[in-house]
Order: C-alpha cells, then sequence, then structure tokens
C-alpha cells in the first residue's frame, strides 16, 4: 500500500507539468492528420514522389548544399556530394559557410545555419543559373541527439563515467538547445513544408525522405530539398541513387571510432534515457519547435502512458 501511495505521489506530481503538453499534443495531432490526409492522397503524393520526378543535379554549375543540424548526420551528407562529385580543393569558408570546389564548375557547401547557407546559394545561382540546386537536411530523433550533442561538446574534455553522467543532466536542465532552431524551422518554411509532424507522416509513406520543391516565391525558388530521418539511413544509397546515378551515399564516422579509448564514457551517455521530468521540462520550456520535434518522433508517449496508470489508479 505504501508503494503506491508513493506512486500516486510521484505521478500526480509530474501531472500539472503535462497540462500544456496534452493541450499542444491535441493540436498538433489533429493538424498532422488533417495534412496526411491531405497529402499522402494518391493524386497529391505522385507529385511528391521522386520516379514521378527524378532528374540529374550533376549539370554543370550546380549547387549540393548539406544545410543541417548538428549532429544529424553532416558529416555522411557532406562527404556523399564531395566524393560523388569528385570535389578537391576548399574554398576560404563564408561566414559558417564550408564550401569545397568541384569538378565541372559545381560546388558543394555545409553550414549549420540556415541564414548563412541560404544566402551562399542565393549568390552563387546568380552568377550560376544554369546549374541544379539540391538542399540536404537530416532529422534525428531526441532520444539519440541530445546524447550525441553533448558529446560533441565535450569529447575534448572527458572525465570519469559518473561525472560525465552529472554533467549530463546539468546540460539536459540548463541548455536552450538553440542549434536546433538554426536550420530546420526556417527551411521548412522556405519551402512550405508544414510541421516535422507532417514530414514524419510523408517519411513514414515514402521510406524515411521527403523530397519538397521550393516555392516559386522563395528565396530558394529552383532548388530542391531531401529531408532525410537518420533512423532509416541505411535507405539512403537507395535514395541517392534515384536522385541522381551519381550520388553513392557514404556513412560517416562513429564517435566511437574516434574515441575508442572513451568507449565506457561514451557507452554510459548513450544509454542514459531521460527520466518523465526530464522529458517535461525541455518539452514545456524550449519552444514550439522542440514540442514539434518530440511529437513528430512520439517522444513523449511513455509521459502519456503515466498518465493513464495514474488515472486508472485514481478511478479504482
Amino acid at each position: 500500500m505504501g508503494s503506491i501511495r508513493r506512486i500516486i505521489r510521484v505521478c500526480l506530481g509530474v501531472s500539472i507539468g503535462l497540462i500544456v503538453y496534452l493541450q499542444n499534443q491535441c493540436a498538433i495531432d489533429t493538424k498532422g492528420r488533417l495534412y496526411a490526409i491531405r497529402n499522402l492522397s494518391s493524386g497529391e503524393q505522385d507529385d511528391l514522389s521522386v520516379e514521378k520526378r527524378i532528374k540529374s543535379y550533376s549539370s554543370s554549375g550546380s549547387i549540393a548544399a548539406v544545410i543541417n543540424t548538428a549532429k544529424m548526420g553532416t558529416g555522411g551528407l557532406y562527404t556523399t556530394f564531395q566524393v560523388s562529385w569528385k570535389c578537391g580543393r576548399f574554398v576560404p569558408k563564408v561566414t559558417s559557410v564550408r564550401p569545397t570546389l568541384c569538378l565541372h564548375d559545381r560546388r558543394t557547401i555545409r553550414t549549420h545555419s540556415f541564414d548563412d547557407g541560404s544566402e551562399y546559394i542565393q549568390k552563387y545561382r546568380k552568377v550560376h543559373p544554369e546549374g541544379k540546386c539540391l538542399i540536404a537536411s537530416a532529422i534525428r530523433s531526441p532520444a539519440t541527439w541530445f546524447g550525441s550533442m553533448y558529446l560533441q561538446m565535450v569529447h575534448n574534455n572527458w572525465k570519469p563515467k559518473e561525472e560525465m553522467l552529472k554533467d549530463y543532466r546539468k546540460f539536459l536542465a540548463e541548455k536552450d538547445f538553440h542549434m536546433v532552431y538554426q536550420v530546420l524551422p526556417d527551411l521548412l518554411e522556405k519551402f512550405n513544408a508544414g510541421s516535422l509532424v507532417e514530414q514524419s507522416k510523408i517519411m513514414d509513406y515514402n521510406g524515411g525522405y521527403s523530397l519538397i520543391p521550393a516555392p516559386t516565391n522563395s528565396s530558394l525558388a529552383g532548388c530542391d530539398l531531401l529531408f532525410l530521418r537518420m533512423e532509416q539511413s541505411d535507405q539512403w544509397p537507395v535514395i541517392f541513387q534515384m536522385l541522381d546515378h551519381e550520388f553513392h551515399s557514404i556513412r560517416g564516422y562513429s564517435r566511437v571510432s574516434k574515441n575508442f579509448r572513451n568507449i565506457e564514457e561514451i557507452n554510459a551517455i548513450a544509454s542514459y534515457e531521460l527520466s518523465s521530468e526530464e522529458k517535461i521540462s525541455i518539452y514545456n520550456s524550449r519552444g514550439k519547435f522542440v514540442q514539434d520535434w518530440f511529437d513528430a518522433y512520439g517522444y513523449m508517449d511513455d509521459v502519456n502512458a503515466l498518465i493513464d496508470v495514474v488515472n486508472n489508479i485514481a478511478i479504482a
């Protein structure tokens, strides 16, 4: 009986913090269902399919841009374009953009900033209007992204495992995760792509990707956005080959391969599961896009299950 009372006290303690979550969830789910019906109908989905819009992106003067959130597959995407287009010499960085010169007057770039990447693309395409434009970006589950982002920040300052776990909990509690807002919200807006929840439904239909042309009134008109889901990266070779037979997907290096002396610390962070309280805190305090991201992956589903347990106990 005492254990049940403790469970009830803990569960009721988090219930108040979930009210906002539940309200937002209902609204987002409704919007997501409407979007899925509208965009996954047989007629309109044909317009989104790669097979119906396949073309070469490798003509002279083309640009392939990786505008991507940190720790969401940037290295592999950029290497895919570099190797496929036989790119060689780096040119000086422009703001946060890293460009590379490629054969046939083509260019690849990578950046974690939408504004810098978009400005670079627009300037390049004014000089090379004959070329094609492909922008690649990816999304990754919060279940693995938080740990990967933390390890990226501390990889030159390894500490004992328990101390790192303590620091990681502080990271989860205090960081604003502004890097999540530096790319995807603007990309989705410029390509009129809706929310991550909506894009997740399209990715489910397509098998892990979405290919979106920019509207004619967009600052990136003439570009296509290849939006990928990291959890289905095993399908990237097939997806890139459908886009252009010159593209050969290359997987980036794992953190373990680059830090093999710190496998114990890496595994401790990678296996850490956020508590319900940590999820609720982040969901309710880091803005609407983080909520959209969590919802796209069902990352609050276990918290919903906890509410059901509370309700069932209260009824009993």
